[in-house]
């Protein structure tokens, strides 16, 4: 140690060279070790995570497997989807994944599935399931949380509980806000889809500004020529409608119409569906020629794309049915809803199609202007009876058919005819033998949805006086506020 200490004074410009390269040394061989620990760890867990990646996979193979072998035809009959999906979702209760991921997944696949087939309260229960994994879901997986609330809220919505519906759609939209920088296809659909909650429960000026945003955003992410684009002029356009602005309501139907053809041609379901729709605004408009000229073109696309028949050919008929009942010629008003009625009956569960209730009004309308009150009766009572069945029951058209039956039955000295089935509460105005009541609880449901000076009003009044009722003299009605 002393020559070592003598050795360094005699040479301290060496020694200090020395000093300074050991340290140097020291320190990078710890932050090379360090770099290198660290890098280990990494790949410890990057293995680890795509271990548990590859599991979760076989975990998922596993399930599906075991669901799509559960079915059995000699057990179950002829295998439709939807027999395959009860199955699964039976096999999923005994024997769930491994993997809450995984499962919360597999539901929220079911969830989707279900809402699909119109089995909306199965999507409903399976997608709530779904709904308690992902929110207790460590780490937090935002986006699945969205989604999932979405597809929840989408259960709800087709189960007519639009409020609560709109509750889901609002916390996916801000956890989708929340995870996406800027404009987002996701984000256009929350808005649109809440929209549509609020168009439902007759808010049309928060309807109008949610597919106002969702319009906005889709011209900035895709230029002013795209399928979404249309969707979303068509889906402001009913806003208007459903507000009475009908000069609006008409010019929007008509861009979106334009560029529906431009992009996918006049033959394509899209294309039918928005000229039925400007078709109906063209008629509470009162230009019939012009909605029976529209309601043709739908019905000609129509027709070529289901040869065999489809519910909205008929829905289609019903609308040309009612124009030209506006336009006075009541034969050819008959001979539509006569169609619509034939085809209706021959289409397979149509019994439970409100386009089916649609095509009984509309010849039972007929009926009544023609003056034969008992033909008319017979078919707003079926129009009725086929509504109470619908799921969700579409508010608005069934208080006017227990209008439509109630004032009829007026006019044929007759009794309300009674469904089968009664309807409970939740499917509006209840079926009372009391006459001027049914009246007065229809009109104030109605009243909801529609002003006193809109067209289908006003002719509902003219209707009702004609019966020799006096609406001044109609009982009161308090209608129980809804939950939903």
């Amino acid at each position: 140690a002393g020559r070592t200490w003598r050795w360094c004074v005699r040479n301290t410009a060496l020694a200090t060279t020395i000093a300074i390269a050991t340290v140097t040394l020291s320190v990078t061989s710890t932050v090379l070790v360090k770099g290198l620990i660290t890098q280990r760890d990494l790949a410890l867990k990057n293995a680890a995570e795509a271990l548990q990646h590859s599991r979760e996979a076989e975990d998922s193979l596993s399930s599906f497997r075991d669901v799509f072998l559960s079915v059995r035809r000699d057990e179950q009959g002829d295998v439709t989807v939807s027999k395959m999906l009860d199955a699964a979702s039976v096999s999923l209760e005994k024997n769930p994944p491994k993997s809450p991921v995984t499962e919360a997944a597999t539901r929220e696949l079911f969830g989707s599935v279900y809402t699909r087939l119109g089995n909306y309260k199965a999507a409903e229960a399976t997608l709530r399931r779904a709904l308690s994994i992902r929110e207790t879901q460590e780490p937090r997986d935002p986006k699945a949380l969205a989604d999932c609330l979405h597809e929840l809220g989408a259960s709800l919505y087709w189960q007519g509980r639009y409020k609560t519906a709109s509750s889901f759609y609002r916390r996916s939209l801000q956890l989708r806000r929340e995870t996406t920088s800027g404009d987002h296809r996701d984000l256009a659909l929350s808005l649109t889809h809440l929209g549509a909650c609020y168009l439902a429960i007759g808010d049309h000026n928060e309807a109008h500004d949610l597919y106002t945003q969702a319009l906005e955003m889709r011209k900035r992410m895709y230029g002013s020529e795209h399928e979404e684009i249309a969707q979303s002029l068509n889906n402001l356009a009913k806003s208007y409608m459903e507000a009475e602005d009908y000069a609006r309501a008409e010019a929007l139907f008509r861009q979106s119409l334009a560029l529906i053809i431009k992009l996918r041609g006049e033959q394509f379901g899209g294309t039918a569906s928005v000229l039925q729709n400007l078709a109906k605004c063209m008629l509470e408009k009162g230009d019939t020629v012009g909605a029976t000229a529209m309601f043709d073109r739908s019905l000609t696309v129509r027709r070529a794309l289901f040869p065999k028949g489809h519910p909205s050919i008929a829905a289609t008929l019903a609308g040309m049915s009612r124009a030209a009942l506006a336009a006075g010629d009541v034969d050819a008003a008959l001979a539509r809803a006569d169609e619509a009625v034939v085809l209706s009956e021959r289409i397979k569960g149509a019994a439970v199609l409100p386009e089916t209730g649609e095509s009984y009004a509309a010849r039972g309308a007929a009926h009544f202007a023609k003056g034969d009150a008992t033909a008319a009766l017979a078919d707003f009572a079926r129009a009725r009876d086929v509504l109470l069945q619908v799921d969700p029951a579409p508010e608005f058209d069934l208080a006017l058919a227990h209008l439509d039956v109630a004032v009829a039955a007026k006019r044929a000295g007759s009794v309300i005819p009674q469904p089968a089935t009664q309807p409970d509460e939740a499917a509006g105005p209840g079926v009372s033998d009391d006459v001027p009541l049914t009246i007065a609880t229809s009109l104030a449901t109605m009243q909801l949805y529609r002003s006193a000076s809109s067209r289908v009003m006003t002719q509902a009044v003219e209707r009702i006086r004609s019966a020799g009722i006096d609406p001044a003299a109609l009982p009161a009605v308090q209608l129980t506020p809804r939950d939903e």
